[in-house]
């Protein structure tokens, strides 16, 4: 159990590095079932569901969400919003894209639902944030 927290936290970490949610092939992570599952998580971040997550790695998918909660502290739906609206930050931040674009690029279904989580995570529209941002930097 303190490994599999322990790689959940190195993943986390990982993740905090600037334009980055690829964790890189450690032997922490290679060598980990549920390492190797949240590395292919942020690496299709965009698209992956649980259901499709459980099945690569061969589990039942209400299992899969049980011990994902009990391993990360979140539920698998809530880790898959965050790694999305990080990337949705990344990429205003980084690009000239707009914010349907991103919101599209980041496997979001409606620019509203993107907006409202957007808002509820960063406290402002992703344009708003975009601009008070760059002024910051």
């Amino acid at each position: 159990m303190t490994h599999l927290l322990m790689v959940a936290i190195v993943t986390e970490l990982d993740r905090a590095r600037e334009n980055s949610l690829i964790v890189p092939n450690s032997t922490m992570v290679s060598q980990n079932r549920f390492g190797k599952l949240m590395k292919y998580m942020g690496d299709h971040y965009n698209e992956c569901t649980l259901a499709e997550v459980a099945e690569k790695y061969g589990y039942n998918p209400d299992y899969l969400s049980f011990r994902f909660k009990m391993i990360t502290g979140v539920t698998f739906s809530k880790k898959m919003l965050e790694m999305k609206l990080e990337q949705a930050a990344n990429m205003l931040l980084s690009s000239e894209l707009t914010s349907d674009e991103i919101a599209q690029s980041c496997g979001f279904q409606s620019r509203s639902w993107f907006t409202r989580k957007f808002k509820e995570r960063f406290g402002e529209s992703p344009g708003k944030w975009r601009k008070n941002s760059k002024k910051l930097a």
